[in-house]
């Protein structure tokens, strides 16, 4: 009979979350999980499999806060969206947020990463450009996923702006815009039918 675990899986998977988001994967070594966790690697292996696996689960569990926090804004709307990106900038300045978004980081260092995490990055992508498109749509704005395309565009080029800049504070001069040309596509005045 196997020993008892003496751990909280979820306190675990928030360490390393913290780990991979400041680190990466290749940066984030298993003596750093093990000091940090306080787990030793068999532990953390027996618990959540190799690195690999580990990586995996806590992509899946941060698209997971991500998608929680999209139905939290309501029905599909233009409005969601703008609140979407507002809620980037209303994050606490010491939140890991700062350092941009875990899952665009990761892509960063494309060539190293694991399938399960390229997995993993490609069905998020899939997950906001439904959310953009599906709201774009309600709001009746016209060649919707081209722009959920560019606001996801937007979304990746403005988390490697918070994570060069270490604040959430850098997408505020963005927001302004991108009000404006959402009010824009809700007039047909901009990108119609395209």
């Amino acid at each position: 009979m196997g020993r008892k675990k003496t751990f909280e899986e979820g306190a675990v998977l928030d360490v390393a979350t913290t780990l991979f988001w400041q680190h990466g994967f290749d940066g984030t070594s298993y003596q750093l999980l093990e000091r940090e966790t306080g787990l030793s690697g068999r532990s953390l292996i027996n618990a959540f499999g190799d690195k690999e696996a580990l990586f995996a689960k806590v992509l899946t569990c941060y698209a997971a806060s991500v998608q929680q926090d999209i139905e939290q804004l309501g029905s599909p709307s233009v409005a969601a969206i703008l609140n979407f990106f507002r809620n980037i900038e209303k994050s606490p300045s010491h939140s890991l947020r700062k350092n941009g978004c875990l899952l665009v980081n990761t892509i960063v260092g494309r060539d190293h990463l694991p399938e399960s995490a390229l997995v993993a990055v490609a069905k998020f992508k899939s997950d906001l450009l439904i959310f953009f498109s599906e709201a774009l749509k309600a709001d009746n704005i016209s060649a919707e996923d081209h722009k959920a395309e560019f606001l996801l565009s937007l979304l990746w080029g403005l988390s490697s702006r918070v994570r060069d800049q270490r604040s959430v504070k850098a997408v505020s001069p963005t927001l302004t815009v991108l009000q404006e040309i959402m009010t824009a596509w809700q007039q047909g005045a901009l990108l119609s039918d395209r």
